[in-house]
């Protein structure tokens, strides 16, 4: 019996849970093969991809720029707390 639940995606395809990274991928090349919704929250949609060395590169390049923009903005909030804590303290 192929319970939709037990079905595991096929090994060239890889699952994309996020808005943001399927549209990241896309707007670099990769190929989108359907969506999906998913099967925990239906109100969510599954990104499937073909699984190559591009997505791959991209995913990582994708993280790699989420985390330096959160490291800055983290900075930049810090910076900001410390102004704000020395011009409090004149």
């Amino acid at each position: 019996m192929n319970d939709s639940k037990t079905m595991k995606p096929k090994k060239n395809h890889k699952i994309i849970y996020s808005l943001k990274l399927a549209g990241y991928l896309m707007y670099h090349g990769c190929r989108l093969i359907r969506t999906e919704p998913d099967i925990e929250n239906p109100r969510l949609n599954n990104f499937v991809f073909y699984d190559d060395d591009k997505v791959d590169m991209y995913m990582k390049q994708f993280y790699h720029e989420e985390e330096t923009a959160k490291n800055e903005n983290e900075n930049l909030h810090s910076r900001k707390n410390r102004r704000t804590v020395q011009g409090m303290a004149q």
